[in-house]
């Protein structure tokens, strides 16, 4: 009997393939972009001040360079109030992070008398900030602000000291006054520091009110032949003023945190420990230096300026909401291609 064929066996096929290499690649990007883009838009939306303060912090230092700081309380006439935008009228709110950015970017002159140096504790944050003349939107905008006139540092004054509470406090550090927020009792008896150019004066917090009414203007008042004293101002970002702003979007604050301190000690600058010194490195690096007359303290505004990559950060930190934007049409067009291309692919396979 002859030998029968075998029966061809069939070949066993594969499954249809539907997205191959390219398209489980796109689809682990996409998937993992969503991921963190989500996340982003979720921080921006809660905490747009987060990626504010970093533009704000590029901005105050491309401010303090090449300043002259005034060693003692200048003797204002009308030109100079005109030329350092000096103003001591109290400022209620900042308005908008927009505001600030054009505030800063004037490059009008600015009437600079010192450094803050609060060092880092374990309940906040530190504070390095620049000290101007005057609480005027476009000196608030650069650093902090001194709120009244005629007030010496280290002196025989109350030597009141205003800035932002940009509500920044949980990032990267400076962030204008925003450290003040978090701070409670813990921190009496932590020291500050301060700089006109030619002393560092040594100060002791004794007292922190964290809801002192915004009409209690005795926070600056200064007493005949009062021992120094050091008052720290900025805005009260409570829970409440967070739901009023987002509500309204009205920055006004109707409290304030008010910070006091005592001198303990002063050391002439140049004499001082390397370590004290290097608490004010705009100082020890001469990137600003020491002017006795108002006039010429009043800063040139063509010096100074940023660097490429101070720029760059500053334009980046300024756009986060475009890039976020961008990211998130550039990943609807990669879904979009990872669909039509799977949708070929399986029509391709049923064929």
């Amino acid at each position: 009997m002859p030998l029968m064929n075998k029966p061809e066996q069939p070949v066993p096929t594969s499954p249809p393939v539907i997205v191959n290499r390219f398209g489980r690649f796109v689809w682990t990007f996409t998937i993992g972009s969503m991921l963190i883009g989500g996340i982003g838009f979720y921080a921006y939306g809660q905490y747009p001040e987060w990626f504010n303060g970093i533009a704000n912090t590029t901005n105050t230092n491309r401010q303090v360079a090449g300043r002259h700081v005034i060693t003692t309380a200048p003797k204002l006439d009308a030109t100079q109030k005109d030329a350092g935008s000096v103003s001591y009228e109290n400022y209620d709110g900042f308005g908008n992070m927009q505001k600030i950015k054009d505030e800063s970017a004037q490059q009008k002159g600015a009437i600079l008398r010192g450094f803050i140096n609060m060092p880092a504790t374990t309940v906040s944050r530190g504070i390095y900030l620049p000290i101007y003349e005057g609480v005027s939107p476009y000196i608030l905008s650069m650093g902090a602000g001194v709120g009244q006139p005629d007030r010496q540092m280290g002196g025989k004054d109350n030597f009141p000291v205003f800035a932002h509470n940009m509500g920044d406090y949980k990032t990267a550090y400076p962030s204008y006054f925003s450290p003040l927020q978090t701070m409670n009792q813990n921190v009496i008896g932590a020291p500050v520091y301060t700089t006109d150019g030619s002393e560092i004066f040594k100060w002791q917090v004794t007292s922190l009110d964290s809801h002192t009414p915004n009409t209690q203007t005795s926070v600056m008042a200064t007493k005949k032949d009062q021992d120094p004293e050091l008052t720290l101002v900025a805005c009260q970002e409570d829970a409440a003023w967070w739901q009023r702003f987002r509500t309204t979007g009205n920055t006004y604050a109707p409290e304030r945190i008010v910070v006091k301190g005592k001198l303990l000690s002063q050391e002439d600058f140049d004499k001082a420990p390397k370590q004290d010194q290097e608490l004010f490195p705009d100082l020890l690096n001469k990137t600003v230096t020491t002017e006795n007359d108002s006039n010429k303290a009043v800063s040139n505004p063509d010096l100074g300026k940023a660097s490429k990559t101070t720029k760059a950060t500053y334009w980046i930190s300024s756009h986060i909401p475009d890039i976020i934007v961008g990211w998130s049409t550039l990943l609807l067009g990669l879904i979009g291609i990872n669909l039509i291309h799977s949708w070929r692919l399986h029509r391709k396979s049923r064929q």
